[in-house]
């Protein structure tokens, strides 16, 4: 028998039994312990997501980056042999 099977168990005795303040207390400890879960559950996925590594959306931007470093040193180069002559 699972825990939820047990709890449900002793909800239905207490309902039987006429025990309105033990069946509440059953009835919101479980309800309680699977609201947690849940939480935490998405607690977990949030920040999965929020940590995850970002890449590139395409290549072309990975080529845009590139192309850019290139000029700048190409321009460093240009500017390194201006000044030896």
């Amino acid at each position: 028998m699972t825990e939820n099977d047990e709890i449900l168990k002793n909800m239905i005795n207490h309902a039987v039994l006429e025990k309105p303040i033990d069946f509440q207390s059953a009835f919101n400890s479980a309800i309680s312990d699977r609201i947690n879960d849940s939480i935490n559950n998405k607690k977990i996925e949030i920040a999965q997501s929020l940590f995850r590594a970002e890449e590139p959306e395409s290549e072309e931007e990975y080529s845009e980056v590139e192309d850019s470093e290139e000029t700048q040193e190409d321009t460093e180069e240009t500017q390194d042999h201006g000044e030896e002559s």
